[in-house]
């Protein structure tokens, strides 16, 4: 019942936004939640494009049909980080119910992502959600080819003094060079 917003006040919530070009691989396509933010800097609407990717000197995404479409890299891009109180879950409770019981989703491969669900919160009137911006750079493991840098950017990183050599009794490379793709 905690969940439950009974006060009939609108949620706050919040989130970084990303610049969509600091958050592409060079080794292959990403999904993002490509945002509009309002000049208060509230997000009014955020859209899931899958397969974004560098092609041909443009960044693009393609659609459910295949067909590639440009997309500004200067776009605002959320990486689902998001900050939630537990109220998040009322919310989300209704759409869910929705999503396993619709025979358009696959119950093996189906996903209920968060970018159509705040979208449809914020559209109604449901929630706020205010967008910190960040210029941070995104690196992770999405492709084998990944790895050796998201190793360099740890260890740059900790060379900086920006991110601790040491982080649960293991080095942060050793966490990094740990985890196969």
């Amino acid at each position: 019942e905690k969940t439950k917003n009974t006060s009939g006040a609108k949620r706050i919530y919040c989130m970084p936004g990303y610049i969509l070009k600091n958050t592409l691989s060079d080794n292959g396509h990403v999904s993002r939640g490509i945002c509009r933010v309002d000049k208060n800097g509230s997000l009014t609407s955020i859209v899931e494009r899958k397969k974004i990717m560098r092609n041909n000197g443009f960044t693009q995404y393609c659609d459910k049909n295949g067909s590639w479409h440009d997309i500004d890299e200067e776009s605002v891009a959320s990486m689902n980080f998001f900050g939630f109180d537990p109220s998040v879950f009322g919310l989300l409770e209704a759409g869910f119910k929705n999503f396993l019981n619709s025979e358009d989703t696959d119950l093996v491969t189906g996903e209920y992502l968060l970018a159509p669900a705040l979208g449809e919160a914020i559209a109604a009137g449901e929630c706020e959600v205010r967008v910190i911006p960040t210029d941070a750079k995104w690196f992770g493991v999405t492709y084998q080819a990944d790895r050796a840098l998201a190793k360099e950017f740890i260890n740059n990183l900790i060379k900086r003094g920006v991110y601790p050599e040491k982080l649960w009794g293991k080095t942060a490379t050793d966490r990094a060079g740990a985890y196969t793709v």
